[in-house]
């Protein structure tokens, strides 16, 4: 269903395109500038399949706006943010260490739940 709404969004070119990837690891989130003015580069690990080899292992670079890093639990993603060198994100008025979720024990069910508070404001 997901798939099906990116490829009607980038059918009616109302504006930005959606590109889903998957079985790919994060390496690096940073700042960068785009054609539409601030945005991400992120550079991503793919491990190749049909090779005879397990470890053939290419690197790919995407521009964006925005991401989506709809990868759980223990996010790579996040942990990209989180580790970023001091100041990465300073233009944006954030440090790092806010990227770090916490963790809380629900008083009513006991389960684990990953919180991620982003500040006022942020974008």
């Amino acid at each position: 269903l997901m798939v099906e709404e990116i490829e009607e969004h980038n059918q009616r070119g109302l504006g930005g395109t959606i590109t889903l990837c998957t079985g790919q690891e994060c390496v690096s989130v940073v700042p960068s500038s785009t054609k539409d003015g601030e945005g991400v580069t992120v550079v991503v690990t793919t491990k190749d399949a049909s090779s005879s080899s397990s470890q053939e292992i290419s690197t790919n670079e995407y521009n964006a706006n925005l991401v989506i890093g709809a990868d759980g639990m223990n996010s790579k993603v996040r942990q990209c943010l989180h580790n970023a060198p001091p100041g990465t994100w300073s233009s944006n008025c954030v440090k790092s260490s806010k990227f770090q979720p916490k963790t809380y024990t629900s008083p009513a069910s006991f389960l684990r739940i990953k919180v991620l508070q982003l500040p006022p404001q942020f974008e």
